[in-house]
């Protein structure tokens, strides 16, 4: 599940989002929500993503200027292939292999729009408790889930996951710094 957070919308009373397809939605709550509508059969617009599917939010009234939009999304599904894989025949990123998963808008498994660059989000990702999970922003591992939260504003999701992860931690002048290899 994952509640997004953007103020990047301006006097719309929709919004759309791509997601890919062959997730299932199994709940969607956003402030002033009507209804949704997921597109599975008509091709993607957006080149980089052409396994999505389009995801229509409609709300029962336009934003303000500066308003946030919270969405709060349960959802479940594999995900088989990236764009790059599709294009390039391998997988450049957004890998999913047995070793190394690394998803972000290119796949996209989040409610993506490129024209949204201030997101901030809370992410719980459920996945096989041999691995460890991490991404932008705080990681922490709950029960038996990982909550991934960003406060800062950004303009993806990205989530690894590995059996076998390093980390290297590096702080100067007051800011960290970690590293996974």
């Amino acid at each position: 599940s994952s509640d997004v957070c953007s103020s990047d919308l301006n006097h719309s009373d929709s919004i759309t989002f791509l997601l890919y397809k062959d997730l299932s939605i199994k709940s969607l709550m956003c402030n002033h929500l009507i209804k949704y509508t997921f597109d599975t059969e008509d091709s993607s617009p957006y080149q980089f993503a052409p396994n999505a599917g389009i995801l229509t939010i409609y709300l029962n009234k336009p934003l303000n200027k500066g308003e946030a939009l919270k969405i709060k999304l349960q959802y479940r599904g594999k995900i088989k292939r990236g764009f790059f894989e599709v294009l390039f025949g391998r997988n450049v990123n957004n890998r999913i292999t047995e070793e190394w998963t690394e998803i972000g808008k290119y796949t996209p498994w989040f409610p993506f729009n490129p024209n949204i660059i201030n997101l901030t989000y809370q992410v719980d990702v459920k996945i096989n408790s041999k691995y460890k999970v991490f991404g932008n922003g705080v990681t922490k591992k709950i029960g038996n889930h990982w909550e991934i939260l960003q406060n800062y504003p950004t303009e993806d999701i990205i989530i690894m996951a590995s059996k076998d992860i390093k980390k290297k931690s590096i702080q100067k002048n007051g800011l960290n710094l970690d590293i996974y290899y």
